[in-house]
């Protein structure tokens, strides 16, 4: 059913997930370069399509401080990952 990876997503995947989740839309440009810099990334995708449903990353100075970012699973298509 879902499967979970520590792949990057493309930007266009990414920024399409924020709008499917009610964000709003990033460039994709500066999407991919911000992806590129996250520290950890984990994502959530459909087996058969290998859509991505959802996805975290952390970011951070590489020093001691470290941030969970960009947070979200498709509304509807998760509800058991999401808590």
């Amino acid at each position: 059913m879902y499967r979970i990876t520590n792949e990057l997503p493309t930007a266009s995947e990414f920024v399409q997930l924020r709008v499917d989740c009610g964000l709003s839309f990033r460039d994709v440009g500066i999407s991919a370069k911000a992806l590129q810099k996250s520290d950890y990334f984990i994502g959530l995708r459909h087996n058969d399509t290998n859509a991505l449903i959802g996805m975290g990353r952390i970011v951070g100075d590489a020093l001691c401080s470290l941030f969970r970012m960009s947070r979200f699973i498709q509304p509807n298509k998760g509800k058991a990952w999401a808590r």
